[in-house]
């Protein structure tokens, strides 16, 4: 059953709930079957700047929606299309920015199974959140959303 109603986008689950599980769910395998990937002298650095870099994203993400004053929440209605600032590269820089946070985790731990499942996270988000999204947006926004998604790219 979708997370939200005809009013909002009809994702999967929170984002976040997702982003929660896969982080828990590679710890637990890495904890019983770790596997490195990464040289030790390149984890700490390679990892802050993964994680500053995603934090970055979804920071001046969330701070344009609210200068905007949009929801964050997939449960509420969009009151307005957020195209400027971060989304003027991504028009996902929040789900970018988890993914990317997941990959910093992954070096900053060393952890290949922690990378992998940030890979299945981007394909989760990709059909499970981001598709339905986009549906929503285009029924809530029309042709101003369509001519959004034609000049900026979803991911990067």
């Amino acid at each position: 059953m979708p997370f939200g109603s005809g009013y909002n986008a009809q994702v999967i689950a929170p984002p976040a709930a997702l982003l929660a599980g896969v982080l828990l769910a590679s710890f637990l395998l890495d904890l019983v079957w770790p596997i490195s990937f990464v040289p030790v002298g390149y984890t700490l650095p390679g990892g802050i700047a993964l994680i500053f870099l995603a934090i970055n994203f979804m920071a001046f993400a969330a701070k344009e929606m609210i200068r905007i004053k949009t929801t964050l929440s997939l449960q509420t209605p969009a009151t307005d299309l957020a195209t400027s600032g971060v989304f003027a590269w991504s028009r996902n820089p929040i789900y970018l920015g988890m993914v990317l946070l997941c990959a910093g985790v992954a070096v900053f731990i060393n952890s290949l199974w922690t990378l992998l499942f940030a890979i299945a996270f981007a394909a989760v988000l990709q059909k499970g959140v981001i598709g339905p999204e986009e549906a929503y947006l285009e029924r809530r926004f029309g042709q101003r959303y369509l001519d959004y998604k034609a000049r900026v790219r979803r991911w990067i």
